[in-house]
C-alpha cells in the first residue's frame, strides 16, 4: 500500500459570522414587564448577544419571576420562553421575526442567526395559563469570536494497489475544542468532516467521530498522476472551519496480466475465453505473433475461425487508451485443448443405494455435431439387470443446449453387483466448448430387472 505520512493540525483563532437558522413561532405578547437580565446567561459583558452563541435561562431561576404553576405548564406545552427580533431599539412596531426557546433538562436555550446582526432581541414568556411577561431589556446582536483551542488531526493515508480505481483510507485522530468570545466555557466538536479533492475539485465528503474513513473505488488515471488532497473541517455553530490538509499524487497500477483458455473446435476453429479486467478499453487477440481480432471490454470469449487455428497458440492482451497512447499488458500462450470433458466418479457398485442401477457419465467429447458420451451402468442388486426401459442424457454448455436424448430399451444384461461400460453417439449443437465451458449434465434412468411388479 502507498502511505502518505501524517501532518499536524493547525489551531486557529477565528472571528466570524455564524449561521444558525431558528424556528419562529408565536410572538412575544404584551403583558407584565419584568427584568430578567441577571438570570439570562451567556450575554456578552457589554449586554449584547453574540450571533450563534447560545443564551440560556434556568427554570429554577425563571419560575421565581412568573406565576405559580409555570413549570407544570411548560411541561404540558402550554407555556414557553419566546423572543422577538426588531430592527429598531424600543420600537415594537419594527419586529422582523420571532421564535421560541428550546427547553431541555430545566434549561431554556436561544441561539440567534447571524443574519440578524445589528438587530435587537427582546425576551418574554408566553403563558396561556398565567400572565404573559415581557423583558424590559433590549439586546443587540453582534459578531461572535470563535477561539479554536484544538482540532482533529490527520493520521496515515493509504491507497490500495489496484487498476484504475483505488480505495483510499484516511485515519483521523482527536476532536475539536473551542470557546466563544471571552467566555471560558469549553465546547467540543464530536464529529469531523473529511473532504477528498481530486485534481482541485471536491470528489467526496464523509463524516467521522474518529478512526478511519474509507473512500471506495476512487477513479485514478492510467499513465499519468492525479493530485489528491484530504482536508479536515469542523462544523462549529453552523460554520465549517478548515483544519489540516495533506496533498499527494496517485496513478493507476499497471494493467494486470490475464489467463487465457483455448479449446480446439476443429482444424480451423478455436474457442477462446479469458479473465476479464474491469476498466480496460478492450482486448487484442493474437494467433501466434499476428493480431487477428480486437474486441470490446465486455467480451470475454470468442470463436476464432482461421486456417490452422486448431493447433495455433493464442494470447489475449488487455489495453487502455490514454489520449494518443495505448497501454497494454499480456497473457499466457494458450494452445487449444481437445474438445472434451471428463468426470471422476466413484464406480464402486456397492457404494450405491441398493436396488438401483445408476448411469454415471465419465467422459463427453465433441466432433462436428456429434457428441460421444461414455459412461458406466452400476447394478447394485443381487439380480441381473436386463435393460434400461429408458435412459435420458442431456448437456448444457454456458447455459445453452448442447444435446438432449431419451434412449429407449437400452440392453444391459449386467450381473449382480457388477458394472458395464457404454458409449453413445448423440447429435447436437456444433461449436460448444466442453473443455473450458460451464457444463450442466442431466442423467435419468429407468432400470428393469425383469420382475412383473416392476
Amino acid at each position: 500500500m502507498k502511505t502518505i505520512k501524517k501532518i499536524l493540525a493547525v489551531a486557529l483563532t477565528l472571528a466570524m459570522v455564524l449561521t444558525i437558522a431558528p424556528t419562529f413561532n408565536a410572538p412575544v405578547k404584551a403583558g407584565d414587564g419584568f427584568d430578567i437580565k441577571s438570570i439570562t446567561h451567556g450575554l456578552n459583558e457589554d449586554g449584547t448577544i453574540g450571533a450563534g452563541k447560545p443564551i440560556t435561562l434556568k427554570m429554577s431561576e425563571l419560575k421565581n419571576e412568573v406565576d405559580s404553576g409555570f413549570e407544570t405548564r411548560v411541561s404540558e406545552g402550554k407555556a414557553f420562553v419566546s423572543y422577538g427580533i426588531y430592527s429598531t431599539k424600543n420600537d415594537f412596531g419594527s419586529r422582523v421575526a420571532e421564535g421560541k426557546a428550546t427547553y431541555k433538562d430545566g434549561i431554556f436555550t436561544i441561539t440567534i442567526d447571524s443574519k440578524y446582526k445589528g438587530k435587537y432581541i427582546v425576551l418574554g414568556v408566553d403563558d396561556n395559563g398565567g400572565t404573559n411577561y415581557g423583558d424590559i431589556n433590549w439586546y443587540q446582536v453582534v459578531d461572535t469570536t470563535i477561539n479554536i483551542e484544538d482540532g482533529p488531526r490527520l493520521g496515515d493515508i493509504y491507497a490500495t494497489k489496484t487498476f484504475l480505481k483505488k480505495n483510499i483510507t484516511v485515519n483521523v485522530y482527536g476532536k475539536g475544542r473551542y470557546t466563544l468570545d471571552k467566555d471560558p466555557t469549553v465546547y467540543y466538536v464530536d464529529k469531523t468532516i473529511v473532504k477528498l479533492f481530486k485534481n482541485g475539485k471536491l470528489y467526496a465528503t464523509k463524516t467521522t467521530s474518529g478512526g478511519a474513513v474509507v473512500f471506495n473505488s476512487v477513479p485514478v488515471s492510467y499513465g499519468k498522476k492525479d493530485t489528491f488532497k484530504v482536508a479536515l473541517y469542523m462544523n462549529i455553530l453552523g460554520t465549517e472551519i478548515a483544519g489540516p490538509t495533506n496533498t499527494f499524487s496517485l496513478t493507476s497500477d499497471k494493467i494486470p496480466n490475464i489467463k487465457v483458455f483455448a479449446t480446439k473446435i476443429s482444424a480451423k476453429k478455436a474457442y477462446l475465453r479469458w479473465q476479464s479486467v474491469g476498466g480496460v478499453y478492450g482486448y487484442y487477440i493474437y494467433m501466434g505473433k499476428k493480431k487477428v481480432k480486437t474486441v470490446g471490454a465486455k467480451t470475454t470469449k470468442k470463436m476464432i475461425s482461421k486456417k490452422k487455428a486448431g493447433k495455433s497458440k493464442f494470447r489475449v492482451v488487455p489495453f487502455v487508451k490514454v489520449g494518443k497512447s495505448v497501454y497494454k499488458s499480456t497473457s499466457n500462450k494458450a494452445k487449444p485443448k481437445k474438445n472434451q470433458a471428463k468426470w471422476y466418479r466413484n464406480l464402486n457398485v456397492k457404494s450405491r443405494r441398493y436396488a438401483t442401477c445408476d448411469f454415471e457419465v465419465t467422459k463427453i467429447s465433441l466432433s462436428g455435431k456429434t457428441y460421444k458420451v461414455i459412461g458406466y451402468a452400476l447394478n447394485n442388486r443381487i439380480f441381473k439387470v436386463k435393460k434400461y426401459k429408458s435412459l435420458t442424457l442431456g448437456l448444457r454448455v454456458d447455459g445453452k443446449k448442447a444435446f438432449s436424448k431419451k434412449i429407449k430399451n437400452v440392453k444391459l444384461n449386467i450381473g449382480r453387483e457388477k458394472k458395464r461400460k457404454f458409449t453413445f453417439k448423440i447429435k447436437g449443437k456444433a461449436g460448444r466448448d466442453l473443455a473450458n465451458g460451464t457444463l450442466s449434465l442431466t442423467v435419468g434412468q429407468d432400470p428393469d430387472w425383469g420382475f412383473k411388479d416392476e
